[in-house]
């Protein structure tokens, strides 16, 4: 399973460079004297807005917000812990342009690796969940502290495990509201339940489930995506939104993604768990459920935050 970083999805808002999650990385003023002064100038003004590194590297606080295992104290947030070794999670914060260099952005990404999951040594519940606007990260926080509990704690998760997750997913973004102003802010969701050789699949966003298999009669690994982004010009979610009273923008040609919009800013997905203020335009936190066997040639599952780096 991983999670990479993606952009803010939600306008106007930006993550604030605030705090020690931000860091100013300098460009170095320009050099006199031999050539190899000016190329290594020259690589260091490149290195400025990529991965040069801090002179103070004890300081820096990347927040690699991935946890894992079932039991025990909770892990540092830098330091995820997979449950097993055949599960692994990455999230790296990105790095926003300002004059003089690059400030690090909050990473806003969160990630839930479990097993066993519900005292069933034969379940695993996995997740990614991309948070976004102002107190994005608190939101995406919020859900993988609450949402496997009350999942694990669900009636319905031994028979119907679909069901369970739907509802589940709805309950979370109620009471979001209570811990976290979510009115603006919001994350993506989707969550990979699987018990045996059967998968179950909540999905609300605009990340994605993907299942890579065999070819048959050869070596090439093919990807399979097991989920569907909910964009808000998909035409199911544009009618649901449009009844709302709410407006659709496409798809821009520069790979700038379609919005909804509402007061004034624009949202890139039609689903989310958050956002409260986009639901009076048709935005909800219900999620798309899926199922999917497990075949042989199934080689190994990723949960993926979908980077548009125009979002």
């Amino acid at each position: 399973m991983c999670a990479k970083p993606v952009d803010t999805q939600s306008e106007p808002l930006k993550d604030p460079p605030g705090g020690n999650a931000a860091e100013t990385v300098p460009v170095p003023a320009e050099g006199s004297g031999s050539p190899d002064n000016k190329a290594k100038t020259f690589r260091e003004r490149r290195l400025s807005m990529a991965q040069k590194p801090s002179p103070e590297p004890a300081r820096r606080n990347r927040r690699l917000s991935v946890y894992g295992g079932a039991t025990g104290p909770q892990s540092d947030p830098s330091t995820p812990i997979p449950p097993v070794t055949a599960c692994g999670a990455q999230s790296i914060a990105g790095l926003e342009p300002v004059p003089g260099g690059a400030v690090q952005k909050i990473n806003q990404d969160r990630a839930i690796a479990l097993y066993p999951f519900a005292g069933d040594n034969a379940c695993f519940l996995g997740g990614v969940f991309d948070g976004h606007g102002r107190a994005g990260e608190k939101v995406s926080q919020y859900v993988i502290d609450t949402l496997p509990d009350e999942l694990a704690a669900h009636p319905e998760l031994k028979d119907n495990p679909g069901e369970a997750m739907r509802q589940v997913f709805m309950s979370v973004d109620t009471s979001l509201a209570s811990h976290v102003d979510a009115s603006v802010s919001g994350t993506t969701a989707v969550a990979c339940l699987l018990r045996g050789n059967h998968i179950w699949l909540a999905n609300s966003g605009d990340s994605r489930a993907v299942m890579c298999r065999q070819k048959k009669n050869t070596t090439t690994l093919i990807a399979h995506d097991l989920t569907v982004d909910q964009k808000p010009d998909t035409p199911v979610e544009m009618k649901r939104i449009l009844a709302a009273g709410g407006h659709v923008t496409p798809a821009g040609a520069n790979g700038s993604p379609s919005r909804v919009w509402h007061n004034l800013r624009g949202l890139a997905m039609a689903r989310s768990i958050g956002d409260h203020a986009a639901a009076s335009v048709g935005v909800i936190a219900e999620p798309e459920i899926t199922e999917y066997e497990v075949r042989i040639g199934c080689f190994f599952l990723i949960v993926v935050v979908v980077v548009v780096l125009l979002d």
